[in-house]
């Protein structure tokens, strides 16, 4: 057996250990509004901790790979919110204007970008020779989409791209599920689909200001890749 498949071994057997020592909790149900700006609406039923509270944090974790996998993911708004339309589009164009150039351009990543789905903006990038540094990236894309150094055809394009996939085909076997797993009707989906219409510069950078700044909203950041000295030194850090 390599070193490397002896040390992916060990980590997985140090997962499977954690796992048989966590202390079982007992499931809160409560019932929540499909649709938060109709309270009164059709409702669902959620599984909930009741001592859980999001809080900020950053792990790495160390595996035998030559490069690093890097993610920093923010909690912002469900999908009937009337902002969760401006920070799809944010993504797209932050990821096309800002972000390839950044991350695989000059860093020398295989990828990366950004993406918005189930309440959560999420920065990403993988097989990438940098990881603080792709940390910084994003920090200045934020600040690059705060600063509102973009056209009006930069918008476009990202909506058209945004909407590629909003309005791509579904199969038959899919059809319902958004509204099975998600809770999400054909008027959400309508909806979103008008606010994604609307979304203006404007827009855009109120959205950047109110949830990706830094101390806005609670986040986490990840890493996973090779030894970082570096991260290890750093008491911000959690080590697995």
């Amino acid at each position: 057996m390599t070193d490397t498949a002896a040390q992916l071994e060990s980590f997985l057997k140090e997962v499977a250990e954690n796992k048989k020592e966590r202390r079982p909790t007992r499931p809160n149900i409560v019932e929540r509004p499909l649709d938060t700006v109709n309270p009164a609406g059709p409702s669902r039923k959620l599984i909930s901790e009741l001592n859980f509270h999001p809080c900020p944090m950053k792990t790495f974790f160390q595996l035998p790979f030559p490069v690093n996998f890097v993610s920093e993911t923010i909690r912002t708004v469900p999908f009937s919110h009337e902002d969760y339309a401006s920070l799809c589009v944010l993504a797209r164009m932050m990821t096309a204007k800002f972000l390839h150039s950044e991350i695989r351009e000059k860093g020398g990543a295989y990828g990366g970008g950004a993406r918005m789905g189930g309440g959560l903006f999420s920065f990403y990038s993988y097989r990438d020779p940098n990881s603080v540094e792709t940390l910084s990236a994003f920090r200045k894309g934020v600040d690059w989409a705060k600063s509102g150094r973009f056209t009006q055809q930069d918008i476009d394009e990202a909506k058209l791209s945004v909407f590629s996939a909003v309005d791509s085909p579904v199969a038959p076997a899919d059809k319902g599920m958004g509204r099975f797993l998600n809770g999400v009707t054909d008027e959400m989906k309508q909806n979103h689909r008008e606010r994604l219409f609307a979304v203006a510069h404007r827009n855009l950078v109120e959205a950047a200001e109110r949830y990706l700044a830094v101390g806005q909203r609670t986040r986490g950041v990840a890493i996973l890749g090779p030894e970082n000295e570096a991260l290890k030194k750093d008491p911000s850090w959690i080590v697995k």
